[in-house]
């Protein structure tokens, strides 16, 4: 199962921060391996999916793990993109980690599908780029060095890209505007699933020459050997 071991520690840190209990994160990589074979089968007739594991606090102060399998489904090899007109809530206690049913990235979710695009692009309150819905956003100017959202602002700090920046080791953190992303050579949503995906269109206008580029060419490529 790809990065299990990373999304394992990632929910065992979040867990802890968040204050939900302490994890075991063998137990949650079995958790992730036992679903998949039942959902998706093993060997040469195991098919693709998706397992989402998630802990919650009990009632009585236990730690529950669920584990919900789904298949990958269809997307397009590039993406559209719209900006969110609410803002992003900005640093929180709990910023960095990922927070499941979360009402503004369910809200900004909709507004994308609502307007036929693949992902919403959140802004704070100061107008600074934060994060999309559902990934994490890779932005590539005149420079052609990749630059990300900084964390600073809140973004979940997703398993996608840091498998990128430990093999793009140049991606750095800048704090962008919508007018950097629409002025951009290339721009990326990046998730775990599968990696960096060309953004060819945000609110309707190009960017770039509206195809993907060479910088996404290479990114995929040190994702898929990950």
């Amino acid at each position: 199962m790809r990065f299990a071991a990373r999304h394992a520690a990632r929910l065992v840190r979040d867990a802890r921060r968040l204050g939900i209990g302490e994890l075991c994160e063998d137990r949650v990589i079995t958790g992730l391996e036992e679903t998949g074979r039942a959902a998706f089968g093993t060997g040469v007739e195991a098919s693709d999916g998706i397992v989402r594991i998630q802990a919650s606090r009990g009632a009585d102060g236990s730690v529950h793990l669920t584990a919900v399998p789904r298949a990958t489904g269809d997307e397009p090899a590039t993406w559209r993109a719209c900006l969110a007109p609410f803002p992003h809530e900005g640093p929180m206690p709990w910023s960095g980690a990922k927070v499941s049913n979360h009402l503004l990235f369910t809200l900004a979710g909709d507004h994308a599908r609502g307007r036929q695009q693949d992902e919403a692009i959140l802004c704070d309150r100061d107008g600074y780029v934060v994060e999309g819905s559902r990934s994490n956003l890779l932005l590539v100017g005149e420079d052609g060095v990749p630059a990300t959202p900084d964390l600073s602002r809140g973004g979940v700090a997703g398993v996608g890209l840091a498998v990128l920046r430990e093999r793009a080791p140049e991606i750095r953190e800048r704090h962008l505007t919508p007018g950097d992303l629409r002025a951009a050579h290339e721009l990326l949503a990046v998730n775990a699933i599968r990696g960096p995906r060309p953004v060819v269109a945000l609110d309707g206008q190009p960017i770039g020459n509206g195809r993907p580029g060479p910088v996404a060419r290479r990114l995929q490529a040190l994702f898929d050997a990950a």
